[in-house]
């Protein structure tokens, strides 16, 4: 391996490093939220409910149901996937 392509290679990796601290997804496309659809039983809404209007009451923790549920799933592993 010549210098120049130990340098590019030096390059690539750093600006891969950039990019996922920077939260973009290996293809390049920013991680950003998406929607989707989940059907829960309606006493796990209310607890979801419940649960949103206490954080937000106190001004701690996540807000918005969709905060919850990413909180409960990086806990069980689920986020750098």
């Amino acid at each position: 391996m010549g210098k120049a392509e130990a340098e590019k290679s030096q390059a690539q990796i750093a600006g891969d490093l950039a990019k996922r601290l920077a939260g973009v997804a290996g293809d390049g496309e920013k991680d950003v939220p998406a929607s989707i659809t989940i059907s829960l039983p309606k006493s796990m809404i209310r607890e979801l409910e419940a649960r949103r209007l206490s954080n937000k009451d106190a001004a701690a923790g996540p807000k918005t149901i969709s905060g919850l549920i990413k909180v409960a799933l990086e806990k069980d592993g689920y986020g750098g996937l």
